[in-house]
């Protein structure tokens, strides 16, 4: 009897499982609804991620823009003392002393936005102009008597890419090559060297002429460059009207295609003026010749340009001037051209 009954009870439990199917696929239905949403909510937040990362670099993009077109005006000045007497305001010495330096300079006090002294012990003077700040650093020969250096208001960005610069320009002196450094490019014996932000190394740059600064200067100041600068520039332009030509070329016969499709006649073409048609009336007006206007006659011309010109036609083809006035002006009373006169020939 027990072991009738075992059987039973292994079958009820079986049962009571089967029972409980339904529900467990009624959740398992519901997870996977519920991953399914959490799937797309991963994927919009991907994509808005993209977005956001997009917006972000523009935004950095254009604060780096903002900041250094800030910074352009700005100059620094290091080791300037106060003058003794000392004036009333740090502007007045900065001025006196600048128009005192650079003898062909005029700065004025509307010229300056703004100066102050920083807590390095420098002096940061914001001008209007660029052009006025960079004709100060080219006159840096008139400061080093006194001991007195300026410098561009470099950004962030720019100090960290030439603060390694520094390492090599000190070793490059050190073993007497030719160094100059222009913003954040190096130039080291005609070898041009970055900081690369990425691999945090100094790297050079692969030109297809190693020169310096001050030959790339001078070939651009060139004639020839200048020569080719223009040749090239022509070229372009030729280029770009023969290309403008050929759209318009393409366009009207487009249109006129178009036209003939769709049954009407396309727009006719001007016709020249050797193709018009005139009238009787108007050819006879037009030839005679007491309306028409009359000029100086040729003799008369020659004689107050200084003789007679020997290079017309009928000289260049083995006549003298006397036939060129006989042929062509048989009447010396007449002031006009006689087109009706053949050539003997």
């Amino acid at each position: 009897m027990v072991e009738e009954d075992a059987p039973q009870s292994v079958l009820d439990q079986i049962n009571a499982k089967l029972g409980l199917l339904p529900q467990v696929m009624t959740e398992i239905s519901f997870i996977k609804g519920q991953l399914t949403q959490i799937n797309a909510e991963n994927q919009r937040l991907s994509q808005e991620l993209v977005v956001t990362r997009k917006e972000l670099s523009e935004a950095n993009r254009r604060i780096r823009y903002i900041e250094t077109e800030a910074k352009r005006t700005n100059l620094i000045i290091y080791n300037l003392g106060q003058r003794d007497p000392p004036l009333p305001t740090l502007k007045e010495e900065v001025l006196l002393y600048l128009n005192t330096r650079i003898s062909s300079l005029e700065l004025h006090r509307s010229e300056v936005k703004d100066v102050f002294r920083m807590r390095s012990g420098a002096i940061l003077l914001k001008l209007q102009c660029a052009d006025t700040r960079n004709f100060i650093l080219k006159s840096g020969r008139a400061f080093r008597n006194d001991g007195v250096s300026m410098a561009p208001d470099y950004t962030l960005e720019e100090r960290n890419a030439r603060s390694p610069l520094k390492i090599v320009i000190n070793q490059a002196i050190e073993e007497g090559k030719p160094v100059r450094l222009r913003g954040t490019k190096l130039f080291v014996d005609g070898t041009l060297l970055v900081y690369d932000e990425e691999s945090k190394k100094v790297e050079e740059v692969t030109r297809n002429n190693t020169t310096t600064p001050r030959s790339l200067r001078r070939r651009s100041d060139s004639p020839s460059s200048m020569d080719s600068a223009s040749s090239a520039q022509t070229v372009v332009n030729v280029a770009i009207t023969a290309e403008i030509h050929q759209e318009l070329n393409s366009q009207t016969s487009a249109t006129e295609v178009s036209a003939g499709q769709s049954g009407l006649n396309p727009r006719p073409k001007p016709a020249r003026k050797a193709d018009q048609i005139i009238s009787p009336e108007e050819h006879n007006r037009l030839n005679n010749r007491s309306q028409r206007p009359q000029r100086e006659p040729i003799w008369k011309a020659h004689e107050n340009r200084g003789g007679p010109r020997y290079d017309t036609p009928n000289v260049r083809r083995g006549r003298s001037t006397v036939d060129y006035y006989r042929i062509n002006y048989p009447d010396p009373t007449r002031y006009w051209y006689d087109e009706n006169i053949e050539d003997s020939n």
